[in-house]
């Protein structure tokens, strides 16, 4: 089944909200069981595979921010691939990195301070009508490995 670019829009949308509210119902019913989670953190690439890893992660990360008051900073933008728009999520400094990086606790102090001032870009793939790969990165990695470029999001 063919997934429209509104579609598309309305899930990553939904995505989003459920980041923002830190609401995990928003999220596990629109991605994929095979879902591919890819970050990089410095030189290196990782990743969690399957819905059922991530959701978890989610579940620890948004129970140890709601805790400590923490909320998520983003706005939308668009990324221009191959002369086609999608639309994504920035996430903005000052940023728990947790969210993107399950063991971001394990990194020194000077680290966790380095990494949580970087923007973070969320770009989404789908199978069907389900989010099968989520790719974060920042800025300068987006520069360096994506053949692409942002634009801002204007509602």
């Amino acid at each position: 089944m063919m997934i429209t670019d509104i579609q598309r829009e309305a899930i990553v949308r939904q995505f989003a909200l459920g980041l923002q509210k830190q609401d995990l119902e928003l999220i596990t019913d629109i991605i994929d069981p095979e879902l591919r989670f890819l970050y990089r953190i410095g030189y290196n690439g990782h990743g969690i595979t399957t819905d059922i890893r991530f959701i978890g992660h989610l579940y620890k990360t948004f129970h140890s921010m709601k805790k400590k008051g923490i909320g998520i900073n983003m706005k939308f933008c668009y990324v221009i691939k191959s002369n086609v728009r999608y639309l994504a999520i920035m996430l903005l400094p000052p940023l728990d990195m947790s969210i993107v990086f399950p063991a971001f606790n394990q990194l020194s102090d000077l680290e966790k301070e380095y990494y949580s001032k970087q923007e973070r870009i969320m770009m989404f793939t789908f199978r069907n009508d389900l989010i099968c790969k989520i790719v974060c990165l920042n800025m300068q990695d987006f520069k360096s490995r994506i053949d692409g470029y942002i634009l801002p999001y204007n509602d």
